[in-house]
């Protein structure tokens, strides 16, 4: 919210407390934490830290991971996040890597959408 009205400072400080709340209650390695770095990406991206929302994003990848298969939809926009962040820093190549990573799994959504399939197959 804070985020949306213009107010970084606030949203951040907000945030990180409930990253520390999550940490404390789930653990370093749980879908929440995760959560709270990928918000806290969204917060350095929208203000122009591309570096510090890459290093959030990849955090929260480094957790979901663990958790979901690749193929999991989630996945497909966590990797186009990075790869927005490392397009906004100047990393072209980077970028493009996570871009062939969420293609990828996009285009096998569809596929699979296609034959009768569920996303059901992919938790």
């Amino acid at each position: 919210l804070y985020d949306k009205q213009g107010q970084y400072e606030q949203a951040l400080e907000n945030e990180n407390k409930g990253l520390e709340i999550r940490e404390q209650f789930y653990g370093d390695d749980h879908t929440e934490t995760a959560a709270s770095h990928y918000n806290i990406g969204l917060i350095h991206y929208h203000h122009g830290e591309y570096a510090k929302a890459i290093d959030s994003y990849l955090k929260a990848l480094s957790i979901y991971e663990d958790f979901y298969s690749k193929h999991h939809p989630f996945m497909t926009k966590l990797w186009m996040s990075i790869a927005k962040a490392y397009q906004a820093k100047g990393d072209h190549e980077k970028a493009q890597e996570f871009v062939n990573k969420a293609t990828e799994v996009s285009n096998l959504h569809k596929i699979i959408e296609r034959s009768g399939g569920t996303e059901n197959k992919f938790k």
